[in-house]
């Protein structure tokens, strides 16, 4: 059995392109249940999700290129969606890494 286990895990790569890819997919979702009373987001607050997204984008590898500018418009965003949900430390704290974010541009 562990050794099924090591090969599953040998073959397995992260891959932060498409980890982009579905977080915007749950940003991006709409879709509601037949009663019209389930989000599938709403386990994790839109704020944290672009913030995840940012931090990614900041940082790249993985198959994912750094692009500071993305990744300094999504801190934005997060702490526009922070402070509609009264988060208003947070969403200081989304701002300055909006800041930090497009300073690596000038470099």
């Amino acid at each position: 059995m562990q050794m099924v286990i090591f090969f599953s895990e040998l073959y397995r790569k992260q891959d932060w392109a498409e980890a982009v890819h579905w977080y915007e997919n749950a940003l991006n979702m709409t879709d509601y249940d037949e009663g019209g009373e389930f989000d599938g987001i709403q386990d994790e607050p839109r704020y944290l999700l672009l913030a995840r997204v940012a931090e990614m984008y900041q940082e790249g590898g993985c198959s994912l290129t750094p692009d500071p500018q993305r990744a300094g418009d999504l801190f934005t965003e997060a702490a526009e969606a922070a402070m509609e949900a009264m988060k208003g430390r947070l969403a200081n704290q989304y701002y300055m890494k909006a800041e930090e974010a497009w300073a690596l541009m000038e470099e």
